[in-house]
């Protein structure tokens, strides 16, 4: 589902990850540990596209991400990757129901209002799918995020410190539907988190050092 080869990313020319190799098959399931600044966020972005490396090849579902045009990658990865952003980036004008809708319309997928209420009922908030992301707790948007990124089923989930602002029930919760989701799709999950409630949950790691590289 993933593969990632000789990756090397610099920012002002000074190299911030290097990853040698990388696959994960569909239904495999991975974290991502290392102190803070280690590079785990650039990582997750570069394995969706939205950063592109500074040399090495990524490829998902084995179409090279770094061959498309900008546009084709944004269709590509709203088709086929659910990232979950740390800061979340939902649409302060949408309603929860509408930021999910957006997500498929960006994909060029057709609407489907079923759908959007069974994802936001699997996180526990189908009763929100009206309001606005303002008049929700930050533990709430991050499970909306959350609900964003699998409306569309995608092949590979990543999520980069997805339990960070949930009590442990609400941790629980999110750990047990990624996991699950990701089995029922048989998709590939790549997850980066401090947090030892969802690390545990985890059987395969991969840990970034202070010096970026990923072992």
């Amino acid at each position: 589902m993933l593969c990632a080869r000789d990756i090397v990313h610099c920012y002002a020319r000074e190299p911030v990850i290097r990853l040698p190799q990388l696959k994960v098959a569909a239904g495999e399931q991975l974290v991502v540990l290392g102190p803070s600044g280690s590079g785990k966020s650039t990582l997750l972005h570069l394995l969706a596209g939205v950063l592109l490396p500074t040399q090495g090849d990524i490829r998902v579902r084995e179409q090279p991400l770094g061959g498309m045009s900008e546009a084709v990658r944004d269709r590509f990865r709203g088709r086929h990757i659910g990232l979950v952003y740390q800061n979340l980036h939902l649409l302060g004008a949408l309603s929860v129901g509408d930021n999910l809708a957006l997500a498929r319309y960006l994909a060029g997928l057709p609407p489907d209002p079923s759908r959007i209420t069974d994802t936001l009922e699997r996180v526990g908030l189908a009763a929100y799918e009206p309001c606005l992301p303002a008049q929700l707790s930050r533990g709430q948007r991050q499970r909306v995020a959350l609900a964003r990124a699998l409306v569309n089923e995608p092949s590979l989930i990543l999520a980069d410190e997805p339990t960070s602002s949930l009590d442990d029930a609400n941790a629980a919760r999110v750990a047990t539907l990624l996991i699950e989701r990701a089995e029922a799709e048989s998709a590939a999950l790549i997850v980066t988190t401090h947090d030892h409630r969802l690390a545990d949950r985890f059987k395969r790691r991969l840990t970034i050092g202070t010096d970026g590289v990923a072992t």
